[in-house]
Protein backbone atom coordinates (compact mmCIF):
# COMPACT_ATOMS: atom_id res chain seq x y z
CA UNK A 1 0.00 0.00 0.00
CA UNK A 2 1.48 3.54 -0.68
CA UNK A 3 2.29 5.74 2.14
CA UNK A 4 0.58 9.06 1.55
CA UNK A 5 2.87 12.15 2.60
CA UNK A 6 1.14 15.67 3.73
CA UNK A 7 1.52 18.46 1.87
CA UNK A 8 3.62 21.22 3.99
CA UNK A 9 2.59 23.74 1.99
CA UNK A 10 -1.09 22.67 2.98
CA UNK A 11 -1.06 21.09 6.19
CA UNK A 12 -1.90 24.52 8.17
CA UNK A 13 -4.44 24.89 6.20
CA UNK A 14 -6.64 22.34 6.98
CA UNK A 15 -5.11 20.94 10.33
CA UNK A 16 -5.87 22.92 13.89
CA UNK A 17 -2.75 24.25 14.04
CA UNK A 18 -2.98 26.74 17.08
CA UNK A 19 -3.93 30.12 16.71
CA UNK A 20 -1.93 33.29 17.72
CA UNK A 21 -4.01 36.51 18.92
CA UNK A 22 -3.39 38.68 21.42
CA UNK A 23 -6.09 40.90 23.85
CA UNK A 24 -7.53 44.45 21.17
CA UNK A 25 -6.31 47.57 23.55
CA UNK A 26 -9.07 49.19 24.64
CA UNK A 27 -11.60 46.48 23.86
CA UNK A 28 -11.20 43.40 26.34
CA UNK A 29 -13.56 41.09 24.76
CA UNK A 30 -11.81 41.24 21.66
CA UNK A 31 -8.83 39.66 20.08
CA UNK A 32 -6.45 40.43 17.28
CA UNK A 33 -4.46 38.04 15.21
CA UNK A 34 -0.73 38.17 15.43
CA UNK A 35 0.75 35.82 12.81
CA UNK A 36 -2.01 35.49 9.18
CA UNK A 37 -4.10 32.55 9.27
CA UNK A 38 -4.97 30.50 6.08
CA UNK A 39 -8.17 28.66 5.93
CA UNK A 40 -10.45 26.92 3.08
CA UNK A 41 -13.39 28.47 1.84
CA UNK A 42 -16.64 26.74 0.17
CA UNK A 43 -15.67 27.19 -3.01
CA UNK A 44 -12.11 25.24 -2.39
CA UNK A 45 -9.72 28.15 -2.30
CA UNK A 46 -7.74 28.90 0.16
CA UNK A 47 -8.08 32.37 2.24
CA UNK A 48 -5.86 34.27 4.19
CA UNK A 49 -6.87 35.79 7.49
CA UNK A 50 -4.57 38.81 7.92
CA UNK A 51 -3.04 39.67 10.75
CA UNK A 52 -4.24 42.53 13.09
CA UNK A 53 -7.44 41.02 12.14
CA UNK A 54 -10.20 41.52 14.81
CA UNK A 55 -12.71 39.23 16.37
CA UNK A 56 -15.30 38.78 19.49
CA UNK A 57 -14.93 35.16 19.99
CA UNK A 58 -18.11 33.27 20.26
CA UNK A 59 -21.29 35.41 20.06
CA UNK A 60 -22.88 33.85 22.79
CA UNK A 61 -25.68 35.78 24.92
CA UNK A 62 -24.63 36.15 28.65
CA UNK A 63 -26.60 34.14 30.38
CA UNK A 64 -24.98 30.77 28.16
CA UNK A 65 -21.56 31.70 28.54
CA UNK A 66 -21.02 29.35 31.00
CA UNK A 67 -22.33 26.96 29.02
CA UNK A 68 -20.43 27.45 25.70
CA UNK A 69 -17.40 30.13 26.75
CA UNK A 70 -16.88 32.88 24.46
CA UNK A 71 -13.19 32.03 23.79
CA UNK A 72 -13.04 28.50 24.53
CA UNK A 73 -13.09 27.93 20.89
CA UNK A 74 -10.86 30.80 19.20
CA UNK A 75 -10.32 28.66 16.10
CA UNK A 76 -13.63 27.79 15.36
CA UNK A 77 -14.93 31.67 15.98
CA UNK A 78 -12.71 32.62 14.18
CA UNK A 79 -12.62 30.61 10.86
CA UNK A 80 -16.37 31.42 11.17
CA UNK A 81 -16.60 35.03 11.63
CA UNK A 82 -14.10 35.16 8.57
CA UNK A 83 -15.94 32.65 6.50
CA UNK A 84 -18.97 34.69 7.68
CA UNK A 85 -18.26 38.15 6.45
CA UNK A 86 -17.85 36.98 3.27
CA UNK A 87 -20.27 34.07 2.98
CA UNK A 88 -22.20 35.82 -0.74
CA UNK A 89 -24.98 33.37 -0.76
CA UNK A 90 -27.16 30.96 2.02
CA UNK A 91 -25.01 28.00 0.98
CA UNK A 92 -21.20 29.56 2.54
CA UNK A 93 -22.94 30.48 5.22
CA UNK A 94 -24.03 27.13 5.48
CA UNK A 95 -20.63 25.71 4.84
CA UNK A 96 -19.39 28.49 7.81
CA UNK A 97 -21.66 26.99 10.01
CA UNK A 98 -20.61 23.34 9.75
CA UNK A 99 -16.68 24.27 9.77
CA UNK A 100 -17.84 25.81 13.18
CA UNK A 101 -19.28 22.41 13.93
CA UNK A 102 -16.23 20.62 12.73
CA UNK A 103 -13.74 22.70 14.49
CA UNK A 104 -15.68 22.58 17.93
CA UNK A 105 -15.89 18.65 17.81
CA UNK A 106 -12.06 18.67 18.19
CA UNK A 107 -11.34 20.42 21.05
CA UNK A 108 -15.08 19.28 23.02
CA UNK A 109 -17.67 16.74 23.02
CA UNK A 110 -20.25 15.93 20.93
CA UNK A 111 -23.14 17.66 22.52
CA UNK A 112 -21.03 21.10 22.40
CA UNK A 113 -20.49 20.73 18.88
CA UNK A 114 -24.42 20.10 18.24
CA UNK A 115 -25.53 23.17 20.58
CA UNK A 116 -22.65 25.39 18.65
CA UNK A 117 -24.43 24.97 15.27
CA UNK A 118 -27.53 24.85 16.61
CA UNK A 119 -26.20 28.81 17.97
CA UNK A 120 -24.74 29.59 14.48
CA UNK A 121 -27.51 28.33 12.26
CA UNK A 122 -30.10 30.17 14.26
CA UNK A 123 -27.76 32.98 13.79
CA UNK A 124 -28.19 32.56 10.28
CA UNK A 125 -31.81 32.12 10.46
CA UNK A 126 -32.11 35.39 12.39
CA UNK A 127 -29.57 37.72 10.02
CA UNK A 128 -26.68 37.82 12.41
CA UNK A 129 -23.40 38.48 10.46
CA UNK A 130 -25.56 38.25 6.81
CA UNK A 131 -24.07 40.09 4.57
CA UNK A 132 -25.92 38.33 1.29
CA UNK A 133 -29.56 39.16 0.69
CA UNK A 134 -31.82 38.02 3.63
CA UNK A 135 -35.42 37.83 4.99
CA UNK A 136 -34.12 40.64 7.17
CA UNK A 137 -33.46 43.47 4.86
CA UNK A 138 -36.96 43.44 3.38
CA UNK A 139 -38.04 44.71 6.77
CA UNK A 140 -35.62 47.13 6.90
CA UNK A 141 -32.89 46.12 8.92
CA UNK A 142 -29.08 46.37 8.38
CA UNK A 143 -26.36 43.69 8.58
CA UNK A 144 -25.29 42.98 12.69
CA UNK A 145 -21.63 42.17 11.26
CA UNK A 146 -19.69 43.87 14.10
CA UNK A 147 -16.42 43.07 12.63
CA UNK A 148 -13.29 45.40 10.64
Amino acid sequence: MEEVKEDPEQSDIISFAELEYRTVKGKPLWRALTKARQLLMQDGSIDTIPVDDEWDGSSVPWFLQGTFPRWRHPIASREHDWRCRFAKNREERKFADEMFEVRVGVTSWWITKKVGWLGVRLGAFLGIGVQYPHWKNKLGFKSTYSGN
